[in-house]
């Protein structure tokens, strides 16, 4: 049967002990997602941990550390991959995280732990969500058991995926009202988080271009790389400390080539996010002609939060520059790091008109800034479908 299937696939000791090898050489956390599938369950559909139970006592015996364990993926569509005999209930998911978190506490005390992580679809939201909403029903049974409350949102899908609430197309991805639409599912589970595990933190536990493997020609280029960044500063305001994306590498939304394992856009925007961007974040807004084509953001600058501050301006314009003046920074010296593209379909990526690559194939390039001393009042002009990263 299908259980069967699944049985078949082994995660092994060594691959666990490599993961942890590749987390400490990079200085990364990790996430685990526990098993909770029919494979982990008895015939009366209960989660069974023992199979948990090792890996997690494994893993206490080699002393490796882990952040966060979650519970199933996308639990709340197991109908979809397993079929409606296999889907889960809200009230049998939440006693089964009372099980996990006794484990967790047992074996792995310092570890958080998170629901599963709901699949939500452009427009639709939570599939079936108006009849089940499995996320806000398991938070209203176990919102005390969890420490963290993940989701999974895809703006568009691939052409790959044999159904589609919004099909990838240039246009779609970059329409403001469609950028916006993660912000107003994020708003929702904070109102359910408020309601049902208050102070719980809310992560974006998976995210990509699209779903079904990225789409090809859109996902791994440089115009995704303007939904990107505009998707980590809309949750950013949001509130959600933590946006993990679906890819490092793999398919076509990978942050890294599959066979090369070369850059892609998407890396390089994810290292200048990372470098410019800290972990404040002020409100915002742009006024004047052209500005609802503008997506500004602005954090304390990640080098020195206490005296600096990043704006990142995307201009989403396909023909008009975005002239931008800051009144309130007027008199101070800022950097420009103004990201563009020969061709916007295309994998290279201009910083300051100088192309990002590895060097010697293998090391980080400098990420250098055009500098402007302070004299006057600071403005930036942002070319079509364009992104500038200005430091104050």
């Amino acid at each position: 049967a299908a259980s069967d299937v699944y049985k078949r696939q082994v995660f092994t000791r060594g691959q666990w002990d490599a993961v942890h090898a590749f987390a400490s050489r990079n200085d990364l956390d990790i996430v685990c997602t526990l098993n909770a599938g029919p494979a982990a369950r008895d015939r009366a559909g209960r989660w069974q941990g023992d199979n948990a139970a090792e890996l997690l006592a494994y893993t206490a015996r080699r002393g490796y550390p882990v952040a966060a364990w979650e519970l199933g993926n996308e639990v709340n569509i197991f109908f979809s991959v397993h079929g409606l005999a296999a889907q889960v209930s809200v009230e049998q998911y939440a006693q089964d995280l009372e099980a996990v978190r006794r484990l967790v506490d047992r074996y792995t005390p310092g570890a958080r732990l998170a629901g599963q992580g709901s699949a939500y679809w452009p427009v639709l939201g939570e599939p079936l969500g108006l009849v089940f909403g499995f996320l806000p029903g398991y938070l209203k049974h176990a919102g005390d058991v969890v420490d963290l409350i993940t989701w999974h949102y895809y703006p568009q899908q691939s052409r790959r995926g044999p159904m589609a609430s919004r099909r990838a197309y240039p246009s779609r991805l970059l329409d403001p009202h469609n950028l916006d639409e993660a912000a107003h599912w994020a708003y929702k589970i904070d109102r359910w988080r408020d309601e049902y595990a208050p102070g719980t933190a809310v992560w974006l536990g998976e995210t990509g271009n699209a779903q079904f493997g990225g789409e090809p020609g859109l996902s791994d280029v440089y115009l995704g790389g303007l939904w990107w960044l505009d998707q980590l500063g809309l949750l950013a305001r949001q509130g959600h400390r933590v946006v993990v994306r679906q890819s490092l590498t793999g398919m076509d939304y990978g942050l890294l080539d599959e066979d090369t394992l070369d850059p892609r856009p998407d890396y390089w925007n994810s290292l200048l996010w990372k470098r410019l961007m800290g972990a404040r974040v002020y409100a915002v807004q742009a006024t004047g002609d052209g500005a609802d084509r503008l997506r500004v953001y602005a954090h304390a600058a990640a080098s020195s939060e206490a005296t600096s501050v990043t704006v990142l301006a995307i201009n989403l314009d396909p023909r008009r520059n975005a002239v931008l003046s800051f009144p309130q920074f007027e008199g101070c010296a800022h950097e420009h790091y103004a990201v563009t593209a020969p061709d916007v379909l295309g994998r290279t990526v201009l910083l300051n008109g100088v192309e990002l690559g590895l060097v010697d194939d293998r090391a980080l390039p400098e990420i250098r800034a055009d500098r402007h001393e302070g004299a006057g009042l600071p403005t930036v002009t942002v070319h079509p479908l364009s992104y500038t990263f200005v430091v104050f």
